[in-house]
């Protein structure tokens, strides 16, 4: 009973946390831009995706006239996200807005990574609870969100990586679950390429 008690003392201390960082991000919806081009390089390559032309790139001469070359110029994720969006929205503000709200959920998702890497860690409610305070309000975790480049898609696929590497490295330690939490591993990190080409020097560091 002791322990489920205390298991649920540790889930309910992210809910307050998660509702305070879904306003905060909310709020900024009248600062966002609405425009497609906010979407960057991500959004060039979906639209470009969309209109036939593949994955490609669109580059501007300095006489205005332009060009549209194939290009491994980003790596695919975050332009698979915005192509899926775009294709089922079109390429209007509602598609920024649809692409806002899932940051909203990415940035709620990496906040409770974070309280489960620092409880994995040091097994404390308190530590834990102020750590996702503090992911909750730390203005530059808040202002990342306005972002439509990978860094809200790169931050959640880190935080994944290293929970499941800690796992992975208890599970080493017990020689239980090897297997699981080698193939989370393995598809962790497969998934963070998608989004960030420098990632096995990332990976390496953070392990």
């Amino acid at each position: 009973m002791k322990i489920q008690n205390l298991k649920e003392n540790r889930q309910n201390i992210y809910l307050y946390p998660l509702i305070a960082a879904v306003i905060l991000r909310l709020a900024e919806i009248p600062f966002i831009s609405t425009s497609t081009a906010a979407l960057m390089e991500y959004g060039t390559i979906a639209r470009n995706m969309l209109s036939g032309a593949g994955y490609a790139f669109t580059w501007y001469h300095a006489d205005g006239s332009f060009v549209i070359l194939p290009t491994a110029y980003m790596p695919p994720g975050q332009v698979l996200i915005q192509y899926a969006v775009l294709s089922l929205v079109g390429n209007n503000s509602t598609a920024v807005l649809a692409l806002y709200s899932i940051q909203i959920v990415q940035s709620g998702a990496f906040i409770y990574m974070l309280g489960k890497i620092k409880d994995a860690l040091f097994k404390s409610r308190n530590a834990t609870m102020v750590t996702i305070w503090l992911a909750a309000i730390y203005p530059p975790f808040i202002y990342l969100t306005m972002n439509f480049g990978v860094t809200s898609s790169a931050l959640l696929l880190n935080a994944l990586v290293l929970y499941i590497g800690i796992l992975f490295s208890e599970a080493l330690r017990s020689e239980k679950k090897q297997m699981k939490y080698a193939l989370l591993m393995g598809v962790s990190c497969g998934l963070m390429l998608l989004f960030r080409g420098e990632e096995p020097s990332i990976i390496l560091m953070t392990l």
